[in-house]
């Protein structure tokens, strides 16, 4: 029942579960409901990971190197050209059409300490990755043009770049942030903004994608906490995409949900209104319950 659903999802972002102890929730609920003892991890099949190709790995290890080389040098004043950018966006697309199953695979394995354990400093630009790989793949689906396409690969690229400018035992926290923490995070957003608002040629969709990626339609997101009429549209994608991949992936603090699992909380947050319909429902025909790359 929506009502049960809801409640449960109040409980994990207010008190950011565990896999383990949202299942031990949703079992609670569902005998409270039945009348009856909880048993076993619920009736609903789980997604794993199926491999991901040894070549694969290799390609994305090497976007996420020159990702960061690229971060690296904008957050130290040493300049900022397009052409990486748009190289790393251009080699997204053509995994996508090439090797969609190896790349889904990747994502449904995403880890935050980066692929596999390997390259745990640079988990931001591995979460921007596959944020731009589910983004493009949407983009495709919906029939986007090249160029539009490309800007918003570029806006997936960069939009997390506020990330680098927050202390890092923060991010790496097993416990929980107290409020006073939770706003340095939060303040992410503000430095992304600030530092791609400088960048030549970029144009105003990154440094809004940077802003707003964390507001919702309902308003209950931040920093400014407006609706979605104030929302920048590469925010609004890529906003989706962020929380979806984030879901996705292993935190120092908990483990990750299986995709379908992660797709079954967006879909309960649409109907609430906390993301527009039309756009989760772009999302979920392009990705579906149970990803590509999943074995069910």
């Amino acid at each position: 029942r929506e009502p049960d659903q809801i409640e449960v999802l109040r409980r994990i972002h207010q008190e950011d579960l565990s896999v383990r102890q949202t299942q031990r929730i949703v079992q609670e609920v569902l005998a409270r409901r039945d009348g009856s003892a909880p048993q076993g991890n619920g009736a609903r099949p789980e997604s794993r990971p199926l491999p991901v190709p040894p070549d694969f790995q290799r390609a994305e290890q090497g976007q996420v190197e020159r990702l960061s080389s690229v971060l690296d040098a904008v957050l130290a004043g040493n300049g900022f050209s397009l052409a990486p950018m748009d190289a790393i966006v251009s080699e997204i697309e053509d995994s996508l059409e090439a090797a969609p199953e190896a790349a889904f695979a990747s994502l449904a394995s995403v880890g935050a300490e980066g692929n596999g354990g390997e390259g745990a400093e640079r988990w931001i630009e591995w979460h921007m990755l596959r944020v731009a790989r589910v983004v493009l793949w949407v983009a495709r689906r919906e029939g986007w043009d090249r160029d539009r396409r490309l800007r918003m690969g570029r806006c997936a690229l960069l939009y997390d770049i506020g990330l680098r400018r927050v202390d890092p035992r923060l991010l790496s926290r097993q416990g929980p942030l107290s409020p006073a923490e939770h706003i340095l995070v939060r303040r992410h957003v503000s430095y992304g903004e600030e530092v791609l608002q400088a960048l030549p040629g970029i144009g105003p969709e990154a440094p809004q994608a940077a802003r707003d990626h964390h507001e919702r339609t309902d308003g209950s997101g931040y920093l400014a906490g407006v609706g979605r009429d104030r929302i920048a549209e590469a925010a609004q994608w890529i906003g989706l995409a962020d929380a979806y991949v984030a879901m996705c992936e292993r935190r120092p603090h908990r483990e990750g949900f299986a995709p379908f699992r992660a797709m079954q909380v967006l879909q309960i947050e649409a109907r609430r209104g906390v993301y527009p319909e039309p756009l989760f429902r772009a999302f979920l025909a392009a990705l579906s319950r149970y990803p590509l790359g999943s074995a069910v």
